[in-house]
């Protein structure tokens, strides 16, 4: 969640930017909201009746999305980073994003 509210405020921030930025940060907001689509749907799948009735499918299932979810976030830094690093955004004070609950 904490992640989702920084790209938020990084979305934000980057209204005023390049279109190419625009259009890179925009499709990294897409592709989260599509991880968390998919990311719900395996939750309500997988409750702890059917996970009792089939552990390896259940194992096999948490495998893939976790790596679905692994693959999306090297995706969205190889992306993500180096329009931050172009922009300063490393470097730059951002009182608000002090306040955001970051938990690893």
């Amino acid at each position: 969640m904490a992640r989702r509210a920084c790209l938020h405020v990084i979305r934000a921030d980057f209204s005023d930017g390049c279109s190419t930025d625009r259009e890179a940060i925009e499709n990294i907001v897409q592709l989260d909201r599509q991880m968390m689509v998919k990311s719900a749907a395996h939750v309500r799948r997988w409750t702890a009746q059917t996970i009792d009735a089939d552990w390896a499918g259940y194992c096999d299932a948490s495998r893939r999305i976790r790596r679905q979810m692994a693959s999306g976030l090297e995706a969205e830094k190889l992306i993500l980073f180096p329009i931050l690093e172009r922009r300063g955004f490393a470097t730059r004070p951002r009182s608000h994003l002090a306040t955001l609950p970051i938990t690893v």
